[in-house]
């Protein structure tokens, strides 16, 4: 008897995941979910227009990594269960845990429509990802600089892990295209690194990518942080937890510069009675083109209902138990508003799970609820769609 089992070459269902999720600001919308979940309160988007050296690299081949790149930095660190989810597609280590808000297991791989090479910076350790040639995630963290490589085309034993804190000059050039200087300048190189920074490398040429066929130049990047700067920023930390900054910035050969920049300061919840709160904040957005600020007041009512009666009624109403849908989903019964403060004439009021849908209410406000909703919706899914999905409970 010999061994018989099914396989998935890893190319094959990123690909699949980039296929339901569009190249949009829905990828920001991830970054940011993920930021939140670790309990970060502070998230840059940094556009990198320029080249890095490519000498001290872990291998030369690693030179293609070093041009223009989206940058992610979050104040928060990976722990253990972090390092293994972001090693497994599909598979998510947070669909049980009712106080984050992912579920699926394929939210982070939306990255790979930037880059050919996706690079991950968590504190001082460094894990590279290599498909067929093309170098996907590299990850600093701790005091270690592991490389992962499925294919073995660079190590046998199929990856490599070096003390980056004792051998950090040896990758002096991996460690200064993640820019510690712009967005961590108290960081010394050698040193333990607070916080978390992914490198997504414009992706440049994909004649080789089994991923995505689509070709990226720095305008488009900006371009998309200029539309979530218009339309997202100040709303996107409404029904977050932790994030209490948000700041996105490009940097070229004459410096730093500012895109926008977001703070959010909440005020205590006040509870009213057994399921009614409500609470306050102020939203203070600065735009670095004309350095204007555009300050918002929100109130925020919370409705949290008894999950035994809600589950009781949608059973009577689908004919079935739907506990089990509820826990596999981790839906419960509350539903926030967000009514800005005065009440405004508007009606492009948007629903949320947590960050912004892709989907307009016609409300003054905005609604956020635990939707149903798979991981494509998230991103895409058009209202009228919405009405005609069938339940995952």
């Amino acid at each position: 008897m010999k061994g018989f089992g099914e396989s998935i070459a890893p190319t094959a269902a990123i690909s699949a995941i980039l296929g339901s999720y569009p190249f949009s600001c829905g990828l920001l919308r991830e970054i940011l979910q993920n930021s939140d979940d670790a309990k970060a309160t502070k998230q840059v988007f940094l556009l990198d227009h320029r080249t890095h050296r490519q000498r001290k690299l872990i291998h030369e081949q690693l030179g293609q990594a070093q041009g223009p790149a989206l940058l992610a930095f979050n104040n928060a660190l990976f722990n253990d269960e972090d390092w293994v989810a972001l090693r497994s597609i599909h598979q998510s280590s947070k669909k049980t845990d009712t106080s984050k808000i992912g579920k699926y297991g394929v939210g982070f791989r939306s990255c790979y429509h930037v880059c050919t090479v996706a690079a991950h910076n968590r504190q001082q350790s460094l894990i590279l990802f290599s498909l067929r040639l093309q170098i996907l995630l590299k990850l600093l963290s701790g005091d270690s600089l592991a490389v992962l490589d499925p294919h073995q085309y660079y190590f046998s034993d199929g990856g490599q892990k070096i003390n980056i804190c004792e051998k950090h000059d040896r990758f002096a050039d991996h460690l200064s295209a993640f820019n510690l200087d712009t967005i961590s300048p108290e960081f010394c190189p050698g040193t333990f690194f607070d916080g978390t920074v992914v490198r997504l490398p414009l992706r440049r040429d994909a004649s080789l990518s089994e991923i995505s066929t689509k070709v990226l130049v720095p305008s488009e990047i900006k371009e998309l942080l200029e539309e979530f700067a218009r339309e997202e920023i100040g709303i996107a930390m409404l029904f977050l937890s932790h994030i209490s900054t948000i700041e996105i910035m490009e940097v070229d050969e004459r410096g730093t510069h500012l895109i926008a920049r977001a703070t959010v300061s909440r005020e205590p919840v006040l509870a009213t009675d057994a399921v009614f709160a409500q609470a306050t904040c102020s939203v203070v957005v600065e735009y670095g083109t004309d350095s204007t600020q555009d300050v918002k007041n929100w109130v925020l009512t919370h409705a949290q209902f008894a999950e035994d009666d809600c589950a009781k009624e949608l059973s009577r109403r689908l004919n079935r138990d739907a506990m089990p849908g509820l826990k596999r989903e981790k839906l419960n019964a509350a539903v926030s508003l967000a009514t800005p403060s005065p009440l405004e004439a508007r009606t492009d009021g948007r629903l949320f799970t947590y960050l912004s849908l892709p989907l307009t209410t016609n409300f003054p406000m905005h609604v956020h609820a635990l939707f149903a909703l798979t991981s494509q919706v998230r991103l895409s899914l058009p209202s009228e769609a919405l009405l005609s999905m069938p339940s995952p409970i």
